[in-house]
């Protein structure tokens, strides 16, 4: 509830724990880890809320060729597009380029300011932007190391 009036946290409430999980069984290399954010239960908890109240209007904002992380839609649809396109370009013998982009983790390089100004453009009233910048701003975050805490730095970009 203080969330919702006060449009921030409380100091520890939006802070989080970076670690390292294996992705595998016996792991050798640093590639043979994936990072982890461990949040606290109060911003989950919150953030679920907020996600919940934006995915009642979500499937409105999302273009229809978004194929990727939405219900009722696989994120192989892309691929067999392509090999489609390829396969009627050898059979009609059609020159054609193909561009790859790779987007990977795009979320983490998000500048706050430009998620805001994207929320306005759709849309969205100032108290949801509030909540939304809330949820985001002043997070402080720590690296676990061999089980132990760094001391603590301010994020300043990219969505947790």
């Amino acid at each position: 509830e203080w969330f919702f009036s006060h449009n921030k946290f409380t100091r520890g409430c939006n802070s989080l724990f970076i670690t390292l999980i294996p992705k595998i069984h016996d792991p050798k290399f640093v590639s043979d880890y994936r990072p982890i954010s461990l949040i606290g239960s109060l911003y989950k908890v919150v953030t679920k809320i907020l996600a919940r109240r934006l995915s009642s209007v979500l499937a409105s904002l999302i273009s229809n060729v978004q194929t990727a992380f939405l219900p009722n839609r696989q994120i192989l649809d892309g691929p067999f597009i392509i090999d489609e396109l390829l396969s009627w370009c050898k059979r009609v013998k059609q020159e054609g380029m193909i561009f790859k982009v790779d987007f990977t983790k795009a979320y983490d390089s998000i500048r706050w300011e430009y998620l805001d100004n994207v929320l306005d453009a759709f849309g969205f009233g100032f108290k949801w932007r509030a909540w939304i910048k809330g949820s985001l701003l002043h997070g402080m975050a720590s690296i676990l190391v061999n089980g132990s805490p760094t001391s603590e730095f301010e994020l300043h970009r990219g969505l947790k």
